[in-house]
């Protein structure tokens, strides 16, 4: 029998899996969007000191989301590249 609860056994190879994705660049907003609520449900079962790095990591992973993958992105080569204009 295996001694890992039924979320690590999940938890563990979908962390490699998104962090490859995230590496390569490749889907980006899905994969970020993954991390983002395992971060979120982990910081609710957790205790505070924990809780507030895994808070800014769904934060970061929000930011990641909204912006998407870099220029030099797997998403970028495939979909075009998108460019963001701030102002005039």
């Amino acid at each position: 029998m295996n001694a890992l609860p039924l979320f690590a056994r999940i938890a563990m190879p979908m962390a490699v899996i998104v962090a490859i994705l995230l590496v390569a660049g490749l889907g980006t907003r899905y994969a970020s969007f993954v991390l983002g609520c395992a971060a979120a449900w982990s910081a609710a079962a957790s205790h505070e000191g924990l809780a507030l790095l895994l808070i800014a990591q769904a934060g970061g992973s929000v930011a990641l989301m909204v912006l998407g993958a870099g220029a030099y992105s797997l998403d970028a080569r495939i979909f075009g590249r998108r460019v963001i204009h701030l102002g005039g």
